[in-house]
């Protein structure tokens, strides 16, 4: 989280997209901390410009229905 929001802050032309991973990225211990962190990096996500595009990827339905309700 530290080194993405530092891309954000810093140099976001040295990541011109991201993938937002909750498959096999992380175990199912860590899925509650992980949507909380990308429930916060989203909002900073959204100020990229529109052709620097973010992939969710989600674990099975349930995380994609988090996903959504995300604002």
């Amino acid at each position: 989280p530290k080194l993405c929001r530092s891309f954000l802050e810093n140099e976001p032309s040295l990541a011109p997209s991201f993938i937002l991973c909750t498959e096999d990225s992380l175990s199912d211990s860590d899925l509650p901390d992980a949507l909380t962190r990308i429930r916060e990096l989203l909002p900073q996500l959204n100020r990229r410009p529109k052709s620097s595009p973010v992939f969710l990827r989600p674990r099975n339905a349930e995380v994609l229905g988090e996903f959504l309700a995300m604002k």
